[in-house]
């Protein structure tokens, strides 16, 4: 789970794949990104062609509203593997909020040490941070919700797609006759 780990991605150099948003990272290119062109007449979510723009964050923030817009049911991340991600995906840590990856992070070490952030129960924990940590779960369940779904669509269209081998038909008899009628 280290692939948007900043020092994983320094060390292995992912940052020569990747739009990286961080205010110093070892890269110095410019952000150049092929944005997607929807139709506005009929708001159809068919990709119509790509536009090149060099974004910055905030450019990044706009173009996801857009898309937002235009996929109710996708999550921003989504989004972003989606239609950001050719030739070079935008590295989603860099224009996370440091506020917002904290909470993640918090939530993430909970579950996973399965401890509470304060001293005493769940009654003891304060109910913005239990509502925060619900909403995470909602989301993340959301994701694998739409994430297995692609899974069996895509294994149900291989499936289908492939020739079945087809049974032999029934040995038939004179008409009107059944062949696994047993004789009185």
């Amino acid at each position: 789970m280290n692939t948007y780990d900043c020092d994983f991605c320094i060390a292995n150099k992912l940052y020569e794949s990747r739009h990286c948003y961080l205010d110093q990272y070892p890269g110095q290119e410019e952000n150049f990104i092929s944005v997607p062109l929807f139709d506005s007449d009929d708001f159809s979510p068919n990709v119509i062609g790509e536009e090149r723009k060099t974004l910055d964050k905030e450019g990044i923030f706009e173009e996801l509203e857009t898309l937002e817009a235009v996929f109710p049911h996708l999550s921003p991340f989504e989004i972003l593997r989606s239609y950001f991600s050719q030739p070079r995906e935008v590295c989603p840590t860099g224009i996370v909020d440091p506020h917002h990856n904290f909470l993640l992070e918090m939530e993430f070490s909970c579950r996973e040490y399965n401890c509470l952030p304060f001293e005493g129960g769940l009654l003891d924990q304060p109910l913005i941070l239990m509502e925060v940590f619900r909403t995470i779960q909602a989301e993340k369940a959301s994701y694998e919700r739409s994430r297995m779904s692609k899974m069996k669509k895509k294994f149900s269209d291989k499936n289908s797609s492939s020739s079945k081998p087809k049974r032999p038909a029934l040995p038939q008899g004179p008409k009107g006759s059944n062949p696994f009628q047993q004789d009185a």
